[in-house]
């Protein structure tokens, strides 16, 4: 029978395993330690998961569409916690990468023509059962194998996910066809379509039973089919806008319709029946200063017109779709317009809230006329837009009369006949009369008061004169220091 253990051993053995406790509370309290240093440092990790999620979509800008900058990869290395918080939201990675395909070289930030291939995979893994964003660029003429591989990986990889593609655009130059890719698409919301075929047609999109918004640019209209009956938001290149007519006749659901016509386009000769949209609110012309579409179209809920170019026959276009549809047009843009056709034009539309003239070239009497007529003091029984209430100037040619500007948006408060503005975005180039500074600054500066939002886009400074400059923009601003943008001569938009 052994004897039992001398005191001294009992003793060291409670010794080391004291300090085996000891050591794990030691550790744990350092790692409690860091995890408060952390939160002190870097207040965001500790928020709690569901926020971190929050602001993780966020980051996501949809503008820059999948960037390699803006990746959910960049999130998951920051550390291990916000590592398991991206891996496990399906949404992060549901924006799929943008994949461009150049002659002899790949995606910014890849070497190997593989390695795009791997990274959608990896998205697509971890994608959950999120909606899935995908756009595509191959900008290459050449067959060679490598390049056909490459585009084969694309649809071999994406097939297996078409049903849970929302967005899906398409951007491909010549001699590519849509082979691989799968032909049912019954979560597709908005398609893009830049791209030339070989085999001429593009047919797999038509079992897209949601699919409403849809651009098309370069392919003709007429060789892709598509369940038109159903598109809420159409965009497309046209070759001719008297073909354009054919299939608008099969598009009774557009609420929004961009049409911008070739450069060189078949001649508009001869009449043509009548189209309409009854639930068309916004409609973008572009190349059809003239006003050719609109004189075939009937437009009963149109509210949004903005127009490219426009002339004189346009302007009448415009009165006779008015008249002719009964409908109440609200915001109006127009795009270089020739300067002597401005009023005749907003004569037409004396409903308008929103007004935009973007890249007009206007005299000094013209614009100072413009302003005047605006004011309520117009000489006809009819006010010019009595109901207006945002204005933008974008891109106007020469000095604006910034007391013309002022005088107009006092009377306009003042004004019985007319609605105040309560939006102004405009260019300030110059000012002709530097005593009125001080009067139009305390002026601006009332208006704001009373609920002008102001955003002054552009004031080039210069030195040696006493147009506009930094100063007058920050006085007229209430800011406190002049921005480096101010001394480059350049002021960014600024909304008060």
């Amino acid at each position: 029978m052994s004897s039992p253990p001398s005191t001294p051993r009992l003793r060291l053995a409670s010794i080391e395993a004291e300090i085996v406790a000891l050591q794990s509370q030691l550790e744990r309290l350092r790692e409690e330690k860091e995890d408060i240093l952390g939160s002190m440092r870097y207040p965001i990790l500790s928020l709690p998961p569901e926020i971190t999620m929050c602001i993780f979509l966020r980051y996501m800008d949809p503008d820059r569409y999948g960037r390699i900058e803006t990746s959910p990869i960049v999130l998951a290395g920051v550390c291990r916690a916000w590592r398991a918080i991206a891996l496990d939201l399906g949404e992060l990675w549901a924006r799929l990468p943008t994949i461009i395909y150049r002659e002899a070289s790949y995606d910014e930030g890849f070497t190997d023509p593989r390695d795009p291939l791997r990274l959608l995979d990896f998205h697509l893994s971890h994608s959950a059962m999120a909606s899935l964003h995908f756009r595509m660029t191959v900008s290459t003429r050449f067959r060679n194998p490598t390049t056909l591989s490459f585009i084969d990986g694309i649809w071999q990889t994406l097939r297996p996910y078409c049903v849970r593609l929302t967005t899906l655009d398409l951007n491909v130059t010549h001699l590519f066809d849509l082979k691989g890719m799968a032909k049912h698409f019954p979560s597709l919301r908005r398609l893009g379509i830049n791209i030339e075929c070989l085999n001429g047609r593009i047919e797999m999109f038509v079992d897209a039973p949601l699919l409403q918004d849809v651009h098309i640019i370069k392919h003709p209209v007429e060789l892709i089919v598509l369940p038109w009956n159903q598109l809420e938001s159409l965009e497309l290149d046209v070759h001719s806008l008297p073909g354009c007519l054919s299939f608008l006749d099969h598009t009774p659901r557009l609420r929004q319709l961009h049409i911008n016509p070739a450069r060189e386009y078949a001649p508009r000769v001869g009449s043509h029946a009548l189209r309409t949209l009854p639930q068309l609110v916004v409609l973008k012309i572009g190349r059809d200063g003239d006003g050719w579409l609109l004189q075939h179209l009937v437009l009963p809920c149109l509210t949004d017109l903005r127009i490219y170019m426009l002339s004189h026959e346009g302007i009448i276009a415009i009165e006779g779709l008015v008249y002719r549809s009964a409908c109440v047009i609200r915001t109006f843009t127009a795009s270089f317009i020739e300067s002597e056709q401005v009023l005749p034009c907003l004569a037409t539309l004396p409903t308008l809230h929103a007004l935009t003239l973007d890249g007009i070239n206007p005299s000094d009497d013209q614009l100072r006329h413009l302003f005047f007529a605006l004011s309520g003091k117009w000489d006809s029984e009819d006010c010019i837009l009595p109901e207006l209430t945002s204005l933008t100037l974008r891109d106007v040619s020469g000095g604006i009369d910034t007391s013309s500007v002022v005088e107009m948006l006092k009377d306009r408060r003042e004004s019985p006949r007319t609605a105040a503005l309560t939006s102004l975005s405009i260019s300030f180039n110059g000012f002709n009369d530097s005593w009125s500074r001080d009067g139009d600054i305390a002026t601006l500066r009332d208006l704001r008061s009373n609920g002008l939002r102001l955003e002054i886009c552009r004031a080039p400074k210069y030195p040696t004169s006493t147009d506009l400059d930094a100063a007058f923009v920050e006085e007229v601003l209430g800011t406190e220091q002049v921005s480096e943008a101010h001394c480059l001569g350049h002021v960014s938009p600024q909304r008060v």
